[in-house]
């Protein structure tokens, strides 16, 4: 699959459930996007957002820990140029790159899965995964 290269427009991170995120880096609590929720905004006619984030902080997150499979939007912020967000698994392999900054998008389908999301920098200590069901 192609890797796309993120572009210089950083902005704040809006997840699927209003205007936070959730810092998974440890894991402290799951935020599920529950199939309701992505029923809702399909028919109004939209994709599902999943909102990615990574900061030198090294602090690396996915805005839903669970979904159901399906079609989605997602946006990755990437604020810092020592790391990079990097998401694997079934007919999945997008990553924005370790010196680049910015906000990138990617249409992604994901399948019945657990995707793991890492810092491929950090792969050990910057690492979360999103269940998809």
């Amino acid at each position: 699959m192609a890797q796309a290269q993120p572009h210089a427009s950083p902005d704040g991170v809006v997840s699927a459930h209003g205007d936070h995120s959730t810092v998974i880096a440890p894991r402290t609590s799951e935020q599920v996007l529950t199939e309701a929720d992505v029923a809702a905004i399909r028919k109004r006619g939209r994709l599902p957002k999943l909102t990615g984030k990574v900061t030198g902080a090294q602090v690396i997150s996915i805005s839903a820990t669970s979904v159901s499979a399906g079609r989605y939007r997602l946006v990755v912020n990437d604020s810092t140029p020592d790391h990079n967000w990097h998401i694997q698994g079934l007919g999945v392999d997008l990553k924005t790159s370790v010196s680049g900054t910015g906000r990138t998008k990617w249409k992604v389908r994901l399948r019945v899965d657990t995707y793991h999301i890492q810092c491929d920098v950090h792969p050990a200590t910057m690492r979360t995964s999103i269940t998809v069901t």
